[in-house]
């Protein structure tokens, strides 16, 4: 008996001191990173303090909520200008900042309300992306419920930091079927032919082929680019794949070699990743903020807030969209300001651009 409670107490012990060393690792692990951010910021991008890149304003309630109306654009007058500001610092954003930014002569902030994907290790793993869901890298989003899905409600998890869903997802790389692109064309949309955005898909990619894995003819090779930022080819294979594509063949679906090319979409095939040859995600915060675009000057991210309005100026017959009110939280005491000289660029996503929006009053009264 003696024994036994021996061995309790030893094991007791022992817990208590794993436990206390993997705490001691975390806050170890915290430290180094605050004094790496604060020694070497670039290798963080988008931590420096909101104050120090928009205008704070005291944000007093109203009746006892906000009021939606308070901020107007005679707020902009004395606030911190640039010329394009992006709300959103995710897929697009990222590619945005960068693009714009090479320009020397014009300013760009960038708003997001995650923080730099660099604090997301399970990002940079390939399989580690389902731990990110429903944690403080997701927004976990969900549909409302619909009867063609047995009235479920569906999990929509929504990338909450620098490279959004491109940071977060299954890292499929598929450019979409060219008869989407062509629709959009003949229904008014001028310039979103597939062959007017093909050209930009090839500029932006770095493609690695892998003959061993999946063998490409010379036609389907020519429709990729080489020197893109974006890292695409083809990943580790599972023994099973084959075996399913084989099972998909004799089923009638017909055995196709490259998906993102002009011949369509419609077949069995290997997908293409976006995975860098070191066995990393390459979102677009990896491929377009590198540290030379985050040394830039005229560069500015601000993280870990949100835009809550843009602020118009409605003075004339024809609204103009001049600067944004952010904030750091709901009941934040102090939002901050910010003025575009040129352009405000809507980049928060297929859920929050017009939930934005709707904040700003662009939308049906009743919304």
């Amino acid at each position: 008996m003696y024994r036994n409670i021996r061995k309790n107490t030893d094991a007791r012990r022992l817990g208590l001191y794993i436990a206390g060393g993997a705490g001691a690792a975390y806050v170890g692990f915290k430290l180094v990173r605050y004094a790496v951010s604060a020694l070497f910021p670039s290798k963080f991008p988008g931590e420096p303090n909101t104050a120090l890149l928009a205008t704070p304003r005291p944000h007093l309630p109203v009746k006892g909520s906000f009021a939606i109306n308070e901020v107007g654009v005679e707020d902009l007058k004395d606030v911190r200008a640039y010329d394009y500001i992006i709300v959103g610092g995710g897929t697009a954003g990222c590619v945005l900042a960068s693009r714009l930014s090479e320009d020397p002569a014009v300013s760009v902030l960038v708003i997001e309300s995650g923080h730099s994907d660099l604090r997301q290790l399970f990002s940079r793993f390939p399989a580690g992306y389902t731990n990110l869901f429903k944690t403080a890298a997701d927004h976990d989003c969900a549909t409302a419920p619909e009867k063609e899905c047995a009235n479920r409600s569906m999990q929509w998890p929504q990338g909450k930091m620098l490279g959004g869903c491109s940071a977060i997802n299954a890292q499929i790389y598929n450019k979409g079927a060219p008869d989407d692109y062509d629709e959009w064309a003949s229904q008014g949309l001028e310039g979103w032919a597939y062959n007017d955005v093909e050209p930009y898909m090839r500029k932006a990619e770095c493609f690695t082929p892998n003959q061993a894995q999946q063998t490409l003819n010379d036609d389907d090779l020519n429709t990729h680019g080489t020197s893109g930022p974006w890292q695409t080819g083809y990943t580790y294979l599972s023994s099973i794949t084959n075996v399913f594509l084989e099972a998909a063949s004799q089923a009638g679906f017909p055995r196709i070699a490259d998906t993102n090319t002009s011949k369509g979409m419609n077949g069995g095939v290997r997908f293409q990743t976006f995975i860098s040859k070191n066995g990393q995600r390459s979102s677009t915060a990896v491929a377009y903020l590198t540290e030379e675009v985050m040394k830039r000057p005229n560069l500015a991210i601000a993280t870990g807030v949100n835009v809550t309005r843009i602020i118009f100026d409605t003075s004339s017959s024809s609204a103009r969209a001049m600067g944004v009110e952010i904030a750091s939280g709901p009941a934040s005491p102090v939002r901050y300001l910010a003025k575009a000289g040129q352009e405000i660029i809507m980049s928060a996503g297929a859920v929050h651009t017009p939930h934005i929006l709707k904040l700003s009053g662009l939308s049906p009264a009743s919304e």
